[in-house]
């Protein structure tokens, strides 16, 4: 049987918008980041080190072409650095750059009242910016409003389609429905059992129940990832304890719990850990298994 030749689906206008939105995300963290270390910066910069700096920078374009606009505008720039300029500098920068980083990360995060809260400070600095503009003719703050209006348009199309209720389960969609989908399952497990080819091998997975329990806690708490996944077959694990009997819990604390098996070993579950820690077993010495 050869299987059928895959056929990618086209990128929907949705998709590019997510990819867009993703790509704004990340060019605004790398700048809110650069805005936060150029505060830290700022505050070693004062006066004093920013005039040896600007003259080490401007000295020798001067020695060659002393009427060099950029360089004489760095050295005016150094001249008229004040102490007070260094605060207001590098409080501007500190605080501009831990709101854009708080609103970054509850978008990242997927935070519903992010969202708003997000388009309300960028719309902030779009104002801003412009009204900068107007002051001081810089087309960087062109360049910046741009961006910001675009971001401000993404996150409101991105808020839009979380729905009422946040982030919407992801749909899957499957060929076939109910029984017909079953006995295809059926068909595809006992094709493999017997060693023969089927239409594809049988899928299925363990789930750790941290996962599980941020699935529910995300999309419900009917969530099943076995059909959720539409996988071909669910993992079940039999009680194969020589002692058939049930756990014996010896403490509780919280999350914290350590309990005795049907193996007569003490472990201990912690939180949502998903592995336990083995305290101690029954058998020790291996003469204890002779019996």
């Amino acid at each position: 049987m050869k299987p059928e030749p895959r056929t990618e689906k086209p990128k929907s206008p949705r998709d590019a918008v997510d990819v867009a939105f993703r790509i704004g995300i990340a060019l605004k963290a790398v700048y809110a980041v650069g805005e936060l270390l150029a505060g830290i910066g700022m505050f070693f910069l004062d006066p004093v080190r920013m005039g040896r700096l600007v003259h080490w920078v401007t000295r020798r374009e001067l020695a060659v072409d002393p009427d060099d606009r950029l360089m004489n505008y760095i050295l005016t720039l150094g001249h008229t650095y004040t102490l007070d300029m260094q605060k207001f500098v590098l409080v501007y920068l500190l605080l501009h750059g831990l709101l854009k980083t708080t609103v970054l990360v509850l978008l990242a995060k997927k935070v519903r009242w992010g969202y708003p809260l997000a388009a309300g400070v960028f719309s902030f600095f779009v104002v801003y910016q412009i009204l900068s503009f107007l002051r001081g003719h810089s087309p960087f703050m062109i360049y910046q409003s741009v961006l910001d209006t675009a971001l401000v348009w993404l996150i409101l199309v991105e808020y839009r389609r979380m729905g009422p209720k946040g982030p919407k389960e992801p749909k899957v969609s499957h060929p076939a429905k109910g029984p017909v989908r079953a006995q295809a399952k059926i068909l595809r497990l006992r094709a493999a059992l017997q060693h023969r080819e089927g239409d594809r091998i049988p899928v299925s997975d363990f789930f750790w129940t941290g996962f599980v329990e941020r699935a529910k806690a995300l999309w419900g708490p009917d969530f099943d990832p076995y059909r959720h996944f539409d996988l071909d077959y669910v993992v079940l694990h039999p009680n194969m304890d020589p002692h058939i009997q049930p756990f014996e819990i010896l403490s509780e604390n919280g999350g914290d719990v350590v309990l005795r098996t049907g193996f007569e070993a003490v472990i201990r579950r912690s939180g949502t850990i998903p592995m336990p820690h083995f305290v101690s077993f029954s058998v020790t010495e291996p003469e204890q298994m002779a019996g």
